[in-house]
């Protein structure tokens, strides 16, 4: 005769080893907020204005602490909608002690970062980068966020305009022959 309690109990052992596995690293809670840090989120149809601030915060899930410590590093940048970088990688590091009690502590990364004073409208990205030192793993997330303003001018090539020649450094006159 077989006993019902004997599969329970290997489906809860199964469950417990399954739960115990270390979780892998994870962005999460990746927030832009509306006008301060830490302010309440921005909602997803929010349009920027060129020179704006954007507010940023995300957390680290899924590292590994060893030896009391964990050693993240971080990198974060912004692109136009064709791809192209807008301004030069920021990076940092969240390297602390932690102990048993600290098990549901999440290491926390907070922004603020200004928009360029010429953007054209358009889908912007951010793109968060997250590695773990220790485990040697990395994770990536994307946050996309729109910009309201003038539309990019199609131009065939290279374009001069506005050329104007003066008499000198320091005179507001145009130069006429």
């Amino acid at each position: 005769m077989r006993r019902p309690g004997r599969w329970l109990l290997a489906v809860l052992a199964v469950l417990t080893t399954a739960q115990a596995a270390p979780s892998q690293l994870t962005i999460v809670s990746a927030v832009l907020h509306d006008r301060r840090e830490d302010g309440p989120e921005i909602p997803a149809s929010y349009e920027y204005v060129p020179g704006e601030l954007l507010y940023l915060s995300y957390r680290m899930a899924g590292y590994t602490a060893k030896n009391d410590a964990v050693d993240l590093r971080w990198q974060m940048y912004l692109t136009d909608p064709d791809g192209l970088l807008l301004e030069p990688i920021s990076n940092g590091a969240v390297r602390d002690e932690v102990t048993s009690r600290d098990k549901d502590w999440l290491p926390k990364v907070e922004q603020t970062v200004p928009l360029p004073p010429e953007l054209y409208a358009g889908r912007y990205a951010i793109h968060l980068r997250v590695a773990d030192e220790l485990a040697q793993s990395s994770a990536e997330f994307l946050i996309q966020f729109r910009v309201h303003g003038r539309a990019p001018e199609k131009l065939p090539g290279i374009t001069v305009r506005g050329v104007r020649f003066y008499r000198g450094e320091d005179r507001s006159e145009e130069h006429t022959s």
